[in-house]
């Protein structure tokens, strides 16, 4: 779906004596506007023009971003003078400032962008900045901010233009996004990435929830806009307001996880994904072998079932219960035994009838291969290359 750049603006500033468009080359306007006034030479000043694409695609990647900016932008209208939005993680901010420049053909010079940081210094923490977003050392801002629990970077685009026709972007996408699947996932993803929270009990080793946080006072639409679209994927959700300023959307149970995993929910941060991802190679997901390939399997192994216990760190009796199907082998344990057996991992995913942790049984292939991946590298001890090998998260 395109959108219209011209006629969003044409609508945003239809209270204005004057919108002015004017044509570029490739596809691009020129907009500005003259505001009212009783005298010509009295009133507000005119804002500065900015350019934009005639359209802009209503894809994956802009539902992201929305997602992005509803959590970590700024929406207030105390500000119409700029766009801001923040965030510590490095990977979110690379990719909003992709966005912003190829997406909506936002210059450098129009941004303002400063690191808040606690301690270090600051030469160093230049140069690092400058690195991860790819951007001169002199563009960077710095200022000491003691509260602050993580460095900081904030992007602040100067133009009172852009900040009303993206506002108002948001406003015609949101209505689309919710009854488009692949919208859908791409706007949750984005939330997920600014809002979203893995409550681990690492004591434990155990998943209490993953949630969304909201400012119950004001983003409430937001909590139902959110909690509509994880319906819509099937996943169960309920949400609680911890204070008056506090809310959060809490989902849990391994049947909502997987499906949260499944649409990718963890994807646009970096961060989050790496500790779903270390949380989940250290379940125990249990495998329901096909009873054919459970038997064929002990067979091709050669060992007697002391042997295979003591690979597998169990004991002879819960051996002989596994050979017969009333002990389940889990990810792990399988991993441990592939190599004394000419079956591929691939024969186990295939043979393998669901997994499972918990009440929940996952019949899904994409997921089962995937676990078994994780106990593979877990096994072999790699986990330092774990989420650098992008080939272990695609069909």
């Amino acid at each position: 779906m395109l959108l219209n750049i011209v006629e969003i603006a044409k609508d945003v500033f239809r209270d204005k004596e004057t919108i002015i468009v004017e044509d570029l080359s490739d596809a691009r306007v020129k907009i500005w506007y003259r505001n009212k006034r009783k005298f010509r030479k009295i009133g507000a000043s005119d804002p500065r023009p900015f350019v934009m694409p005639k359209f802009i695609e209503l894809d994956v990647e802009l539902a992201e971003a929305i997602g992005l900016y509803l959590g970590d932008g700024k929406t207030t209208q105390n500000d119409s003078q700029h766009l801001d939005f923040s965030s510590k993680d490095s990977d979110i901010l690379h990719f909003m400032v992709t966005f912003f420049a190829k997406r909506l053909l936002v210059n450098l010079s129009n941004m303002t962008i400063t690191i808040r940081y606690k301690c270090g210094e600051k030469d160093k923490i230049l140069k690092k900045w400058s690195k991860l977003l790819s951007i001169p050392k002199d563009k960077f801002k710095i200022t000491f901010q003691p509260r602050n629990r993580y460095e900081t970077v904030s992007i602040q685009i100067n133009s009172s233009i852009l900040k009303k026709i993206f506002l108002k972007i948001i406003d015609v996408s949101l209505k689309v996004i919710r009854n488009d699947q692949n919208l859908r996932k791409g706007f949750l993803r984005g939330y997920f990435a600014a809002e979203g929270t893995i409550g681990y009990n690492s004591r434990e080793n155990y998943i209490n929830y993953v949630g969304f946080a909201y400012n119950p006072q004001n983003e409430g639409w937001l909590r139902n806009y959110c909690i509509s679209c994880l319906q819509k994927e099937g996943i169960c959700c309920s949400f609680k307001e911890r204070s008056r300023n506090r809310g959060e959307i809490i989902i849990s149970g391994w049947n909502n996880y997987w499906n949260l995993w499944r649409i990718r929910m963890f994807d646009r941060c970096l961060r989050k994904k790496n500790n779903f991802f270390m949380i989940l190679a250290s379940r125990k997901f249990y495998c329901i072998l096909d009873d054919c390939f459970r038997e064929s399997f002990f067979t091709s192994l050669k060992f007697n079932q002391k042997q295979i216990a003591d690979i597998i760190k169990s004991y002879q009796g819960n051996v002989s219960r596994t050979v017969k199907g009333v002990h389940l082998l889990t990810t792990g344990q399988i991993a441990k035994l592939l190599p004394y057996t000419t079956l591929s991992l691939e024969d186990f995913v295939q043979k393998t009838i669901a997994v499972k942790i918990g009440k929940a049984k996952i019949k899904d292939k994409y997921f089962i291969r995937h676990i078994f991946r994780l106990a593979l590298y877990a096994t072999l001890k790699t986990h330092d290359s774990l989420f650098s090998q992008e080939h272990i998260y695609q069909k």
